[in-house]
């Protein structure tokens, strides 16, 4: 299955919480930006597949350290 940009914003979020823009994500996680003048589909989904990638980093560096890094998204 192909990682979507709407999958990757679930994993990014807490319980009962409002989404997260791909955007924002990117921004905050990968310190990039992202759709400044157009959007892009191809590159939302490069996006996407780093923010998967960067989501088991962040889990495996065990679950507690997920659950803070998803605190501070929203304290942001």
């Amino acid at each position: 299955k192909l990682v979507t940009d709407s999958d990757t914003v679930e994993l990014w979020r807490l319980p009962n919480q409002r989404k997260i823009s791909l955007r924002f994500l990117v921004s905050y996680l990968l310190k990039e930006n992202i759709q400044d003048e157009i959007h892009d589909s191809i590159e939302d989904a490069k996006y996407a597949l780093y923010l998967y990638r960067h989501y088991q980093s962040t889990l495996a560096k065990g679950p507690e350290h997920l659950a803070n890094t998803l605190l501070q998204l929203y304290q942001f």
